[in-house]
């Protein structure tokens, strides 16, 4: 219990938002439960290559991902793929280029060039330019109740 159990609850609370308040008014035992087993989860398979990559997949948001590599080919799939949409768009004289330059092709663009280019960070550049575009337009899942929520979803969770 104090090599694993506490040390995943601590590092949790440290590094993420704890249950969501609607959760927590429903059935604030089950929501605090269930978090907690997901840090349980996510800090002991974290010690395992595969077994982390499967453990962060079930317990998160984002899906499974074995390695960077495979990050790193799926991102520039997408480049190739976004370029040649937006390519197609602009011309072909019927399909309209303003509506293929979406935000999802631009994140896949900036994404795809910073993974090419060697950028460390890239993925959190993008996820932090997302969120204040997002807040700038209004069009958050979730609005920052205070300055700690807008920083915290800026720099470390993004728009989820």
């Amino acid at each position: 219990m104090m090599l694993q159990i506490i040390p995943a609850i601590l590092a949790g609370l440290l590094l993420e938002k704890w249950p969501d308040e609607e959760e927590e008014e429903e059935d604030p035992v089950w929501a605090w439960t269930k978090w907690s087993l997901a840090q349980f989860v996510n800090h002991t398979t974290a010690q395992m290559a595969i077994v982390r990559d499967i453990g962060s997949g079930i317990t998160s948001p984002f899906g499974f991902s074995l390695s960077a590599a495979e990050s790193y080919g799926e991102a520039v799939v997408d480049l190739g793929k976004t370029a040649v949409k937006l390519a197609d768009a602009f011309i072909d004289d019927d399909k309209d280029f303003d509506e293929a330059l979406t935000t999802a092709a631009a994140k896949k663009i900036a994404r795809g060039l910073g993974y090419l280019g060697g950028i460390p960070g890239t993925t959190q550049i993008v996820r932090t330019a997302d969120y204040l575009y997002k807040y700038s337009q209004d069009d958050l899942k979730r609005e920052p109740e205070n300055v700690v929520d807008f920083f915290q979803g800026a720099v470390m969770l993004g728009d989820r």
